[in-house]
């Protein structure tokens, strides 16, 4: 049973290209002149594969956006009770919108070859390992979002903020958790992990995890989320990459999704209402509250306490436990981080060679950039 920081012996590549690359100095000139025609045939390939998933990557994202505008329309020509019917289901509308653009975009990745990974199995505490620094990846990575965001929030004067938390805040729980905590985590991970990973593998395992957590990261057209995504996705992609199991990677995202993002959204309509009442306790009883009368005070606060108290200790508990994950999660981040030998692939290249092959693509370029400027567009909705 493989551990998650194990070296994989071999997925379904021969063993010989699994070895390291020797150096020009070890080489003989015929040797030389062999290993020179090894790496164009690898750079050749690469670009292939890099076009195709760059605009594999464009074109899903813009039939997705096409048909959630189309939906819409139709929304609006149906009146008011087709606005409520496309409000209320918005989640489930974008999941199945998402869905046909990813079956539009397989269909570009379908002349690229395929390297099936081989299943290996992993032990509970591996796993757990892994989802653990997803928590503290997600933690890092959202520190960093908002602290950016902030510094563009001071100098433009605007106020963008997590816009997950604002789409979902309001939303039916069981639509929202069949949304974000089942139906995406299926679809993202089936085109990011498994079609994308599955058809960069004979690159190398850097490769295969890279560059479809890059693409993940920008699919989220968000300045709030792009950093954890990159993050979560690169971790995603290794146990991936390590298992061949698609459910797991699957798992790992929808528990993610789930804790970070459809739980703390549920307590939001107590917490904010607790919020509104506390600020008019203070407005009417100001002072009160300035006289730091703790009798008074506690009479103040007792109906209040009954009322909310319930809700406050549950989510002062889950806070808590995300607190000692997240930081349990960076400190195994840390430790783990120079385990990860990297699993060599039939076309593997030096990375900066690979980077220079796969950002010379017209589809990657065009991908990144329709990509990067729709984010930047959210900075100003």
């Amino acid at each position: 049973m493989q551990e998650p920081f194990e070296r994989e012996p071999s997925d379904t590549l021969p063993k010989d290209t699994q070895e390291e690359t020797p150096t020009g100095a070890q080489l003989l000139p015929d040797e030389i002149y062999a290993e020179q025609e090894r790496k164009e045939k690898a750079k050749k390939a690469l670009r292939f594969a890099a076009t195709h998933v760059g605009w594999a990557t464009a074109v899903l994202v813009g039939a997705w956006m096409s048909l959630q505008i189309v939906v819409s329309v139709i929304a609006g020509l149906m009146g008011s009770e087709g606005v409520a019917f496309y409000n209320k289901y918005l989640l489930v509308i974008n999941e199945a919108t998402l869905a046909v653009g990813i079956a539009v975009a397989a269909a570009i990745l379908l002349s690229v070859r395929r390297v099936n990974i081989n299943k290996n199995p992993i032990s509970a505490s591996g796993f757990l390992k892994i989802l653990v620094m997803c928590f503290g990846a997600g933690y890092v990575g959202n520190q960093i979002g908002t602290f950016v965001l902030s510094i563009w929030n001071f100098a433009t004067g605007n106020s963008v903020g997590d816009e997950l938390v604002t789409l979902l805040d309001g939303m039916n729980p069981l639509i929202m958790f069949i949304s974000v905590g089942v139906l995406a985590p299926i679809l993202e991970e089936l085109f990011f992990r498994k079609f994308l990973t599955d058809r960069l593998r004979v690159f190398g395992e850097t490769l295969a995890i890279l560059l479809p957590a890059f693409l993940f990261a920008l699919f989220h057209m968000s300045a709030s989320q792009m950093v954890y995504a990159f993050t979560i996705g690169v971790l995603m992609g290794y146990l991936y990459c390590r298992t061949g199991n698609y459910w797991l990677s699957v798992l790992v995202h929808a528990i993610f999704n789930t804790v970070s993002g459809v739980i703390p959204v549920l307590f939001l309509p107590r917490l904010n209402a607790f919020t509104l009442e506390m600020d008019t306790l203070m407005e009417t009883n100001a002072a009160v509250f300035e006289s730091m009368d703790t009798a008074a005070l506690a009479e103040l606060m007792m109906p209040l306490l009954e009322e909310y108290g319930l809700i406050l200790g549950l989510y002062a508990l889950y806070a808590l436990a995300i607190f000692v994950i997240n930081i349990t999660g960076v400190v195994l981040l840390i430790v783990n981080f120079r385990k990860f030998r990297e699993g060599k692939g039939e076309h593997s290249l030096p990375a900066k060679e690979a980077a220079k092959t796969v950002f010379k693509t017209s589809g990657m370029i065009v991908c990144t950039l329709l990509l990067t400027v729709l984010t930047v567009v959210s900075l100003f909705a």
